[in-house]
C-alpha cells in the first residue's frame, strides 16, 4: 500500500535539499573568497627610509630629510577637497610647481630651496581629484589662497598635461609656461593604461603600486643612469600611493581638452625634455613639439624622466635661464649661479659637479 507523504512534508524535504545545496556551494566558495578576501587585506612590508635610499649621496638624503623636517605643509579647502601644498620665500615673482601621477611636492624640494632666494615659489600636492577641470580649480585655489595673481608655472609630466589645461582655462594666471617631459592631449595614455584603469574598481590596493614599482625598476631607474636617489624617492612614494590616487590622477590624464594656443594668449613658454625618457615616448615628445611649434624645446640629453631630481643643477638653470631671458627678466641667476641646487647621485654613485660658471 502507498503511503501519501503531505504536501507541506514535501516542501520541508525539498528546502532541506536547497540549504544542502547552498551551504555546499559556500563551502566550496569560502577557500576563495578568503582568498580574495586576503588578497585585499594582506599587509605590505614597507621598507625603511635607509634601505629605500641605500647607496644614495648622503648630501642629498640629508638635505631632503631637512626639508621635510623644517617646513610644515599648508592647507586650503577648495571645492570640498583639501589641498596641500608648501610655499617658501617671498618675492614678487612666484613659481608654481606641479608634479606628476607619481611623485609628490617634495620631488622639488632642489628647486625649491635654490630657487626661494629670488622667487615666491609653492609646490602643490594633489588629493584624490579626478577631474581634468577638478585639478585645475584646485590650482586656482592655492593661488588665491596665497594671494599669487600672476605666476611661472611648470609642471611635468601628469603636471605638465594640467598646466596645459591652466593655459587655456585660465591664462591671464600665468607669466610664463614650462612643459617638463609631459605630453599634449591625445589617446596613448587610453591606449598605453586604459586597460589598466577600467579594473582599478575591482583590483586589490597593492596592485598599482607594484605596477609602478615594476616600472620604476625596469626603466625609470636605468634611464636615470641608475640614480639611486630616483630609485629611493620614487620606490619610497610607491607604497603610499592609494587606489584612489591612482585612478584619480588616471582620470585627470584621460581627459581630452583644446590645447591653448599660447602666441595668440602672449604666454611664453618652454618645453623642457629628455632624449631617453621611458614614460614619454619619442613619438609623443614629438607630438608635444608639434602641437606648440613655435616653442623653445631644451632637450637636458639622457636624464631620463625626473631630471629635476638626478640633474637638479642643469634643471634649475634652465628654468632661470628660460625666465631671465622674459621681456623685464634679470640676468642675474640664483644664489652661486644655481649652486644652491644640491647634486644628485650619478649612475656609478658619485656626487655630479655643478656646471661651469
Amino acid at each position: 500500500m502507498r503511503l501519501l507523504v503531505p504536501t507541506e512534508s514535501r516542501r520541508a524535504i525539498k528546502a532541506r535539499k536547497a540549504r544542502r545545496r547552498r551551504l555546499t556551494i559556500a563551502g566550496a566558495l569560502l577557500p576563495l573568497v578568503m582568498v580574495v578576501a586576503a588578497l585585499y587585506v594582506w599587509p605590505q612590508r614597507v621598507p625603511p627610509m635607509g634601505e629605500l635610499y641605500q647607496d644614495t649621496d648622503a648630501r642629498v638624503l640629508t638635505s631632503l630629510r631637512a626639508y621635510r623636517v623644517d617646513h610644515d605643509l599648508e592647507r586650503v579647502d577648495v571645492g570640498g577637497r583639501i589641498w596641500s601644498y608648501l610655499r617658501l620665500g617671498d618675492h614678487p615673482e612666484a613659481v608654481l610647481f606641479l608634479h606628476g601621477l607619481g611623485g609628490s611636492h617634495d620631488i622639488w624640494w632642489q628647486q625649491m630651496r635654490a630657487l626661494s632666494e629670488r622667487y615666491t615659489v609653492i609646490a602643490i600636492d594633489y588629493p584624490s581629484e579626478g577631474t581634468l577641470r577638478g585639478a585645475a580649480f584646485g590650482v586656482q585655489g592655492v593661488l588665491d589662497r596665497e594671494g599669487v595673481e600672476r605666476v611661472h608655472l611648470v609642471g611635468t609630466s601628469m603636471g605638465g598635461y594640467l598646466a596645459q589645461y591652466v593655459a587655456a582655462t585660465e591664462p591671464e594666471r600665468l607669466a610664463s609656461l614650462v612643459m617638463s617631459n609631459t605630453f599634449p592631449p591625445g589617446d596613448w595614455i587610453d591606449r598605453e593604461y586604459g586597460t589598466l584603469a577600467r579594473l582599478l574598481p575591482i583590483l586589490p590596493p597593492w596592485v598599482p603600486q607594484r605596477f609602478y614599482r615594476t616600472a620604476i625598476e625596469e626603466s625609470i631607474v636605468p634611464a636615470s643612469g641608475g640614480s639611486r636617489l630616483v630609485r629611493g624617492y620614487l620606490l619610497e612614494q610607491s607604497y603610499g600611493l592609494t587606489k584612489s590616487d591612482f585612478r584619480a590622477r588616471l582620470g585627470v590624464l584621460r581627459t581630452p581638452f583644446s590645447v591653448p594656443d599660447l602666441d595668440d594668449l602672449g604666454i611664453p613658454a618652454m618645453i623642457l625634455e629628455a632624449s631617453n625618457d621611458p614614460s614619454v615616448p619619442a613619438d609623443v615628445r614629438a607630438q608635444l613639439v608639434a602641437t606648440y611649434p613655435d616653442v623653445p624645446v631644451v632637450d637636458l640629453g639622457e636624464v631620463g624622466h625626473f631630471p629635476y631630481l638626478n640633474r637638479p643643477a642643469a634643471y634649475t638653470r634652465a628654468l632661470e635661464d628660460f625666465w631671465a631671458a622674459l621681456p623685464g627678466g634679470s640676468e642675474q641667476v640664483g644664489p652661486n649661479g644655481g649652486e644652491g641646487v644640491l647634486p644628485a647621485d650619478a649612475s656609478d654613485g658619485t656626487p655630479i659637479q655643478q656646471p661651469p660658471q
